[in-house]
């Protein structure tokens, strides 16, 4: 019994240290579809810059809502490519980082209503990422961490049908500490599952670093893609 306890705490220690924050610099927070002159700081403390000088293609559209969703500003606009087989942002970010790269979705009640019209493939760095379907309406996000082998990222949004274009709401690129999940192969993306607070009926959040959610009452379920 001893031993088991000791095992556990063991366990227990590891991911304290595994979880815990430590400052990183951090790359552009984009606001699809808006412009640089949009640029904003949110409540977190969050910087968000528009995406023109990220992607060329493409059009810029606002988003409107009934309920209070949009109150989240970068989806009160998303970028929409209706044509082309892949539009790609290109992010510079510099060959060895260990990073966080967060995309998010939202149709909202917009003039050309995308909600459930919208399914396309998410790439990046030219490997696909996951396909995206836009039908439940609500703002949803996808995620991956991994570290850079080039001094750019590429996020894409690869068209599988002509009737239903891409569209994307944001793009945040998040530095984080070498250390973290240093027991897994580098050379393999973590894909983001599930996350969820246990025992807790709220979100929590690092008050000194907005961009984290990185707290050990959040338990990851990450699949590792060879």
């Amino acid at each position: 019994m001893t031993s088991v306890l000791v095992l556990v705490l063991l366990i227990l220690s590891g991911l304290s240290v595994l979880y815990m924050p430590t400052l990183a610099a951090v790359f552009p927070n984009i606001n699809c579809g808006s412009l640089d002159s949009d640029s904003f700081t949110d409540e977190n403390n969050i910087t968000w810059v528009g995406d023109a000088r990220y992607i060329k293609s493409g059009e810029r559209q606002n988003v409107t809502t009934s309920d209070n969703t949009a109150a989240f500003p970068p989806f009160t606009t998303r970028r929409v490519v209706p044509t082309g087989q892949k539009n790609c942002y290109s992010i510079d970010v510099g060959k060895g980082e260990h990073v966080l790269l967060r995309t998010h979705f939202y149709s909202g009640n917009s003039t050309t209503d995308l909600s459930c019209k919208s399914a396309f493939d998410l790439q990046f760095n030219g490997n696909h990422w996951v396909t995206v379907d836009t039908c439940g309406g609500k703002p949803f996000d996808h995620q991956v961490i991994y570290h850079t082998k080039f001094d750019a990222i590429s996020v894409c949004l690869a068209q599988t049908d002509p009737h239903r274009p891409p569209f994307i709401s944001a793009i945040q690129v998040i530095s984080l500490d070498d250390g973290m999940y240093s027991g897994v192969d580098r050379n393999h993306p973590l894909f983001t599952l599930r996350r969820r607070n246990y025992g807790g009926d709220k979100n929590v959040r690092y008050a000194k670093q907005s961009q984290r959610y990185l707290s050990n009452s959040f338990i990851y379920f990450l699949q590792i893609v060879s």
